[in-house]
């Protein structure tokens, strides 16, 4: 799914872009898999009145997720969680900030599924005032959600404190900005690839480039001790993952990985490439969405299986 939201029309409807593509393996070699762009169609998904922010933001989905049966989406500027295709006819989803007792959204910019859950996270960083003073923590928490679409709060300000320690980045010194993290069951492992990593406060003008290339793996008790740390891909400033998904039938070795850009100048594209759990490259970083932001992805089999019109 693209994040962005624009006007189709006088009414104000939000549109949002969405593509789907095949992957497929070409066997040993230098290169092994081969990707192709099938179709990519901007889709209206809601109003600027029923489904925005008080900027007028809304429909900016950032993960993708086949769930109990449904593919599941959310947005960043709302925490609306909706089910594609967005008909917006059922009973409404909503995420919100911290341990959500204030009716305001969650960033919503990370999902994976765990122990038959949902779960929903943010950027895992403390929000802060143009002092560093901190304003709030309510990005530190994740959202678990059963087949029912029930919300469990969790604040996970350790697990986040143990990524950021491996990387020598804590608050104070630096930040982490997640966009993208997934659990493995094979391995027992979480692996995120941080967008952002800085050992600086946070400044919102140089922040634009602090893009990484950072592959971290760990247990599920979060040891900062014992996370793993390895760079991952090309390092550009100003492009970093938004998203990964681990390729079916490699036991989870094999890591599909989409990363966006942002230039000083208003130039977004969004790339793909596939990596080992090593980080050899097994497809090269390539650009499949000029002026697409695509912040989620997930294999869809399932369904183009029961949404074949779609």
């Amino acid at each position: 799914m693209k994040d962005a939201a624009g006007k189709e029309n006088d009414e104000a409807t939000l549109t949002t872009a969405f593509a789907t593509a095949r992957l497929t393996y070409l066997g040993d070699g230098d290169v092994r898999y081969k990707f192709e762009l099938v179709d990519d169609t901007l889709v209206s998904v809601g109003t600027h009145k029923d489904d925005s922010d008080k900027s007028g933001r809304g429909a900016e989905y950032s993960l993708l997720e086949w769930y109990g049966g449904k593919l599941v989406t959310a947005c960043d500027r709302t925490g609306n969680v909706d089910e594609v295709p967005v008909e917006n006819d059922g009973k409404r989803v909503r995420v919100l900030l911290g341990d959500g007792s204030k009716n305001k959204g969650l960033k919503t910019e990370w999902s994976t599924i765990k122990d038959g859950k949902l779960l929903i996270g943010s950027t895992g960083k403390e929000r802060t005032d143009d002092d560093g003073n901190v304003v709030h923590k309510g990005e530190m928490w994740i959202k678990a959600l059963d087949e029912a679409f029930a919300v469990t709060d969790i604040d996970w300000s350790t697990q986040y404190g143990a990524l950021r320690a491996a990387a020598q980045c804590p608050h104070g010194a630096g930040y982490m900005i997640h966009e993208s993290g997934r659990w493995s069951d094979v391995h027992k492992k979480w692996l995120f690839f941080p967008r952002k990593l800085s050992r600086q406060p946070y400044d919102e003008v140089i922040d634009e480039a602090k893009c990484c290339n950072l592959m971290l793996a760990c247990d599920d008790d979060f040891d900062a001790s014992k996370v793993i740390a390895k760079p991952a891909l090309t390092f550009l400033p100003l492009r970093g993952c938004s998203d990964f998904l681990y390729v079916p039938g490699t036991n989870d070795s094999h890591i599909f990985v989409i990363r966006t850009e942002e230039t000083i100048d208003g130039e977004v594209g969004t790339f793909c490439s596939v990596i080992d759990i090593a980080g050899k490259v097994l497809m090269p970083e390539m650009l499949f969405g000029k002026q697409r932001k695509f912040e989620g992805c997930c294999l869809i089999a399932d369904f183009m299986k029961t949404k074949p019109a779609y």
